[in-house]
Protein backbone atom coordinates (compact mmCIF):
# COMPACT_ATOMS: atom_id res chain seq x y z
CA UNK A 1 0.00 0.00 0.00
CA UNK A 2 1.26 3.54 -1.08
CA UNK A 3 0.33 6.76 1.08
CA UNK A 4 1.08 9.54 -2.10
CA UNK A 5 0.96 13.14 -1.29
CA UNK A 6 2.48 16.09 -3.12
CA UNK A 7 2.70 19.50 -2.63
CA UNK A 8 4.05 20.52 -6.11
CA UNK A 9 0.81 22.03 -7.64
CA UNK A 10 2.00 24.46 -10.46
CA UNK A 11 0.82 22.01 -13.26
CA UNK A 12 -2.30 21.82 -11.86
CA UNK A 13 -2.65 25.48 -11.33
CA UNK A 14 -1.71 26.26 -15.24
CA UNK A 15 -4.01 23.50 -16.40
CA UNK A 16 -6.89 25.22 -13.95
CA UNK A 17 -6.34 28.15 -16.51
CA UNK A 18 -5.13 26.49 -19.81
CA UNK A 19 -5.90 23.39 -22.34
CA UNK A 20 -3.32 21.08 -22.18
CA UNK A 21 -2.42 17.80 -21.22
CA UNK A 22 -1.20 16.18 -17.58
CA UNK A 23 1.37 13.92 -17.09
CA UNK A 24 1.33 11.59 -13.69
CA UNK A 25 4.09 9.83 -12.70
CA UNK A 26 2.54 6.60 -11.12
CA UNK A 27 5.15 4.38 -10.74
CA UNK A 28 9.10 4.09 -9.99
CA UNK A 29 11.62 1.71 -10.18
CA UNK A 30 14.78 1.43 -8.70
CA UNK A 31 16.75 4.67 -8.65
CA UNK A 32 14.20 8.46 -9.93
CA UNK A 33 14.44 11.37 -10.02
CA UNK A 34 11.25 11.98 -9.34
CA UNK A 35 8.67 10.85 -6.52
CA UNK A 36 5.19 9.08 -7.56
CA UNK A 37 2.61 11.63 -7.91
CA UNK A 38 4.25 14.15 -9.57
CA UNK A 39 3.25 16.15 -12.02
CA UNK A 40 3.76 17.87 -15.43
CA UNK A 41 1.87 20.03 -17.53
CA UNK A 42 1.97 20.27 -21.20
CA UNK A 43 -0.16 22.97 -22.85
CA UNK A 44 -1.65 22.79 -26.71
CA UNK A 45 0.62 25.58 -27.45
CA UNK A 46 3.38 23.62 -26.43
CA UNK A 47 3.81 24.94 -23.04
CA UNK A 48 5.61 23.10 -20.36
CA UNK A 49 5.09 23.55 -16.34
CA UNK A 50 7.03 21.01 -14.18
CA UNK A 51 8.85 18.14 -15.53
CA UNK A 52 8.98 14.31 -14.39
CA UNK A 53 12.59 13.57 -14.87
CA UNK A 54 16.32 15.44 -15.32
CA UNK A 55 15.11 16.29 -18.92
CA UNK A 56 15.88 12.68 -20.54
CA UNK A 57 12.19 11.82 -21.79
CA UNK A 58 10.14 15.23 -21.64
CA UNK A 59 10.50 15.80 -25.70
CA UNK A 60 8.84 12.15 -26.03
CA UNK A 61 6.37 13.03 -23.48
CA UNK A 62 5.06 15.80 -24.92
CA UNK A 63 4.81 14.28 -28.52
CA UNK A 64 2.51 12.17 -26.95
CA UNK A 65 0.58 14.87 -25.15
CA UNK A 66 -0.16 15.99 -28.32
CA UNK A 67 -1.34 13.04 -29.84
CA UNK A 68 -3.92 12.62 -26.50
CA UNK A 69 -5.12 16.04 -27.58
CA UNK A 70 -6.48 14.43 -31.18
CA UNK A 71 -7.60 11.44 -30.07
CA UNK A 72 -8.80 12.07 -26.35
CA UNK A 73 -7.24 9.56 -24.99
CA UNK A 74 -5.54 8.40 -21.96
CA UNK A 75 -1.71 7.33 -22.65
CA UNK A 76 0.36 5.10 -20.55
CA UNK A 77 3.74 5.33 -20.78
CA UNK A 78 6.74 3.26 -19.41
CA UNK A 79 10.06 4.63 -19.58
CA UNK A 80 13.87 2.55 -19.00
CA UNK A 81 13.22 -0.68 -17.28
CA UNK A 82 10.13 -2.32 -18.54
CA UNK A 83 9.78 -0.30 -21.66
CA UNK A 84 9.42 -0.93 -25.53
CA UNK A 85 11.22 2.65 -26.37
CA UNK A 86 14.98 0.81 -26.39
CA UNK A 87 15.99 4.13 -27.96
CA UNK A 88 15.24 6.00 -24.70
CA UNK A 89 17.24 5.20 -21.59
CA UNK A 90 17.46 6.38 -18.29
CA UNK A 91 20.64 7.87 -17.02
CA UNK A 92 19.93 6.83 -13.58
CA UNK A 93 19.05 2.92 -14.69
CA UNK A 94 15.54 2.81 -13.18
CA UNK A 95 12.05 2.72 -14.53
CA UNK A 96 9.42 5.30 -14.84
CA UNK A 97 5.92 4.58 -15.73
CA UNK A 98 3.59 7.70 -17.00
CA UNK A 99 -0.12 8.22 -17.61
CA UNK A 100 -1.36 11.63 -19.96
CA UNK A 101 -4.69 12.46 -19.51
CA UNK A 102 -5.52 15.04 -22.26
CA UNK A 103 -8.15 18.15 -21.30
CA UNK A 104 -8.24 17.26 -17.23
CA UNK A 105 -11.24 18.68 -15.89
CA UNK A 106 -10.15 22.51 -14.97
CA UNK A 107 -13.06 22.63 -12.62
CA UNK A 108 -12.02 19.68 -10.80
CA UNK A 109 -8.60 20.95 -10.46
CA UNK A 110 -9.47 24.41 -9.54
CA UNK A 111 -11.49 23.04 -6.59
CA UNK A 112 -8.78 20.92 -5.64
CA UNK A 113 -6.67 23.90 -5.34
CA UNK A 114 -9.15 26.51 -3.56
CA UNK A 115 -9.39 23.22 -1.20
CA UNK A 116 -5.10 23.50 -0.56
CA UNK A 117 -5.87 27.36 -0.26
CA UNK A 118 -8.03 26.94 2.37
CA UNK A 119 -4.77 24.71 4.34
CA UNK A 120 -6.41 21.39 3.56
CA UNK A 121 -5.46 18.55 1.77
CA UNK A 122 -7.46 17.97 -1.69
CA UNK A 123 -7.58 14.04 -2.57
CA UNK A 124 -7.82 13.90 -6.32
CA UNK A 125 -8.78 10.09 -7.89
CA UNK A 126 -7.43 9.55 -11.77
CA UNK A 127 -9.47 6.82 -13.83
CA UNK A 128 -6.80 5.65 -16.40
CA UNK A 129 -9.18 4.43 -18.48
CA UNK A 130 -11.39 7.20 -18.92
CA UNK A 131 -9.28 9.82 -17.90
CA UNK A 132 -11.78 11.50 -15.80
CA UNK A 133 -10.57 13.11 -12.53
CA UNK A 134 -12.49 13.71 -9.50
CA UNK A 135 -12.11 15.55 -5.77
CA UNK A 136 -12.03 12.78 -3.01
CA UNK A 137 -13.84 13.64 0.27
CA UNK A 138 -10.96 11.88 2.37
CA UNK A 139 -7.44 13.46 4.09
CA UNK A 140 -5.53 10.32 4.22
CA UNK A 141 -4.85 8.70 1.14
CA UNK A 142 -4.07 5.02 1.15
CA UNK A 143 -3.65 3.81 -2.31
CA UNK A 144 -3.49 0.32 -3.65
CA UNK A 145 -0.36 -0.63 -5.77
CA UNK A 146 -2.01 -3.03 -7.69
CA UNK A 147 -4.42 -1.12 -9.28
CA UNK A 148 -3.56 0.56 -12.54
CA UNK A 149 -6.93 1.85 -13.68
CA UNK A 150 -7.49 4.34 -10.80
CA UNK A 151 -4.99 6.39 -8.83
CA UNK A 152 -5.36 8.51 -6.09
CA UNK A 153 -2.75 11.84 -4.90
CA UNK A 154 -3.26 14.08 -2.57
CA UNK A 155 -2.37 17.52 -3.02
CA UNK A 156 -1.39 18.96 0.73
CA UNK A 157 -0.88 23.04 1.51
CA UNK A 158 1.84 25.23 0.60
CA UNK A 159 4.63 24.76 2.90
CA UNK A 160 5.10 27.81 5.17
CA UNK A 161 8.05 29.06 7.14
CA UNK A 162 7.24 31.48 10.05
CA UNK A 163 10.29 33.63 10.93
CA UNK A 164 10.21 35.21 14.36
CA UNK A 165 13.48 37.50 15.19
CA UNK A 166 15.62 40.13 14.40
CA UNK A 167 18.99 40.77 12.74
CA UNK A 168 21.21 39.20 10.07
CA UNK A 169 20.64 35.43 11.01
CA UNK A 170 16.61 35.91 10.48
CA UNK A 171 16.60 37.91 7.28
CA UNK A 172 19.41 35.06 6.17
CA UNK A 173 16.85 32.44 7.07
CA UNK A 174 14.07 34.24 5.42
CA UNK A 175 15.70 34.94 2.34
CA UNK A 176 17.05 31.46 1.61
CA UNK A 177 13.69 29.75 2.83
CA UNK A 178 11.93 32.10 -0.14
CA UNK A 179 14.59 31.35 -2.50
CA UNK A 180 14.00 27.62 -1.51
CA UNK A 181 10.46 27.71 -2.68
CA UNK A 182 8.68 28.13 0.74
CA UNK A 183 6.37 31.25 1.95
CA UNK A 184 7.39 32.54 4.52
CA UNK A 185 6.50 35.15 7.08
CA UNK A 186 8.86 37.46 9.19
CA UNK A 187 7.83 38.62 12.23
CA UNK A 188 10.39 41.35 14.02
CA UNK A 189 10.18 44.38 16.06
CA UNK A 190 13.21 46.05 13.69
CA UNK A 191 11.31 49.06 11.93
CA UNK A 192 12.68 49.71 8.22
CA UNK A 193 13.85 46.24 7.67
CA UNK A 194 14.98 45.44 3.56
CA UNK A 195 12.24 44.12 1.60
CA UNK A 196 13.34 40.94 0.60
CA UNK A 197 12.12 38.59 -2.41
CA UNK A 198 9.28 36.70 -1.42
CA UNK A 199 9.09 36.90 2.37
CA UNK A 200 6.35 38.98 4.06
CA UNK A 201 6.81 41.28 6.92
CA UNK A 202 5.00 41.47 9.64
CA UNK A 203 6.00 44.08 12.29
CA UNK A 204 5.59 43.38 16.16
CA UNK A 205 5.62 46.08 18.36
CA UNK A 206 3.93 44.39 21.56
CA UNK A 207 4.09 40.09 21.83
CA UNK A 208 1.76 40.55 24.69
CA UNK A 209 -1.06 42.47 22.37
CA UNK A 210 0.08 40.29 19.33
CA UNK A 211 -2.36 37.88 17.87
CA UNK A 212 -0.37 34.82 16.53
CA UNK A 213 -1.14 33.02 13.07
CA UNK A 214 -2.18 29.47 13.40
CA UNK A 215 0.39 26.56 12.88
CA UNK A 216 -0.47 23.39 10.98
CA UNK A 217 1.78 20.47 10.02
CA UNK A 218 2.76 22.10 6.83
CA UNK A 219 4.19 24.72 8.94
CA UNK A 220 7.57 25.67 10.38
CA UNK A 221 8.47 28.35 13.77
CA UNK A 222 11.55 29.44 13.31
CA UNK A 223 12.98 31.72 16.20
CA UNK A 224 16.32 34.01 15.58
CA UNK A 225 16.61 36.15 18.58
CA UNK A 226 19.79 37.37 20.40
CA UNK A 227 17.85 38.88 23.38
CA UNK A 228 15.44 36.05 24.80
CA UNK A 229 13.07 38.06 26.66
CA UNK A 230 10.32 37.33 24.16
CA UNK A 231 10.91 33.88 23.29
CA UNK A 232 8.36 32.12 25.40
CA UNK A 233 5.52 34.05 24.94
CA UNK A 234 6.09 33.25 21.53
CA UNK A 235 6.67 29.23 21.95
CA UNK A 236 3.23 29.32 24.13
CA UNK A 237 1.65 30.06 21.37
CA UNK A 238 3.11 26.87 18.95
CA UNK A 239 4.18 24.52 21.12
CA UNK A 240 0.23 22.93 21.65
CA UNK A 241 0.26 22.70 17.76
CA UNK A 242 0.89 20.13 14.82
CA UNK A 243 3.59 22.50 13.32
CA UNK A 244 5.95 20.19 11.76
CA UNK A 245 8.72 22.11 13.18
CA UNK A 246 9.52 23.97 16.17
CA UNK A 247 13.07 25.73 16.76
CA UNK A 248 14.88 28.50 18.46
CA UNK A 249 18.37 29.41 17.76
CA UNK A 250 20.54 29.48 21.59
CA UNK A 251 22.87 28.42 23.61
CA UNK A 252 22.33 25.36 25.79
CA UNK A 253 22.47 27.79 28.88
CA UNK A 254 19.54 30.20 27.05
CA UNK A 255 17.69 26.95 26.35
CA UNK A 256 17.43 26.18 29.57
CA UNK A 257 16.19 29.02 30.62
CA UNK A 258 14.11 29.06 28.45
CA UNK A 259 12.21 25.66 29.27
CA UNK A 260 11.94 26.95 32.97
CA UNK A 261 10.18 30.05 31.69
CA UNK A 262 7.73 27.83 29.63
CA UNK A 263 7.22 25.81 32.86
CA UNK A 264 6.45 29.34 34.85
CA UNK A 265 3.83 30.07 31.78
CA UNK A 266 2.48 26.69 32.41
CA UNK A 267 3.35 24.94 29.30
CA UNK A 268 2.88 21.27 29.90
CA UNK A 269 5.82 19.36 29.42
CA UNK A 270 4.33 16.80 26.60
CA UNK A 271 3.91 20.38 24.84
CA UNK A 272 7.01 21.92 25.55
CA UNK A 273 9.01 18.80 24.82
CA UNK A 274 8.08 19.65 21.26
CA UNK A 275 10.92 22.09 20.83
CA UNK A 276 13.48 20.64 19.10
CA UNK A 277 16.87 19.73 20.70
CA UNK A 278 18.63 21.01 17.85
CA UNK A 279 18.15 23.81 15.23
CA UNK A 280 19.94 22.92 12.29
CA UNK A 281 21.88 20.12 10.70
CA UNK A 282 25.70 21.85 11.06
CA UNK A 283 26.69 22.17 14.53
CA UNK A 284 27.92 25.59 15.63
CA UNK A 285 27.52 27.48 13.09
CA UNK A 286 29.39 31.10 13.15
CA UNK A 287 27.66 32.94 10.49
CA UNK A 288 24.19 33.75 9.42
CA UNK A 289 24.72 32.37 6.21
CA UNK A 290 26.00 28.74 7.03
CA UNK A 291 23.04 29.23 9.60
CA UNK A 292 21.15 29.34 7.33
CA UNK A 293 21.38 26.85 5.10
CA UNK A 294 21.89 24.65 8.57
CA UNK A 295 17.92 25.12 9.41
CA UNK A 296 16.71 25.50 5.99
CA UNK A 297 18.18 21.56 6.04
CA UNK A 298 16.27 20.53 9.42
CA UNK A 299 13.32 22.48 7.77
CA UNK A 300 13.49 20.60 4.64
CA UNK A 301 13.83 17.18 6.83
CA UNK A 302 10.96 17.78 9.05
CA UNK A 303 8.64 19.03 6.01
CA UNK A 304 9.52 15.41 4.68
CA UNK A 305 8.28 13.45 7.89
CA UNK A 306 11.51 13.15 9.46
CA UNK A 307 12.38 14.11 13.24
CA UNK A 308 15.88 15.54 14.02
CA UNK A 309 16.77 14.36 17.60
Amino acid sequence: MKKITTTLKEPLKYLALNRGSLVLVTDTEEASYRDIGTFMAIGVDGTRVGSVSSGCIEDDIATHAEEAIVTGQTQILRYGLGSPFFDLRLPCGGGLSIVVIPNPDETVLARALHKTSDRIPATLSFDFLTGEINLVNETLLVVNASSMETFKVTLLPDQVVYVFGQGAEARSFAQLSSAAGYQVRLFTKEENIENILGVKHIRITDFDEFKFPEADPWTAICLFFHDHENEAKILSNYLGSLAALIGVQGSQKSRGTLLMELQRLGVSKTHIDKLSHKFGLIPKCRDPQTLAISVLAHVATAFDGHRVV
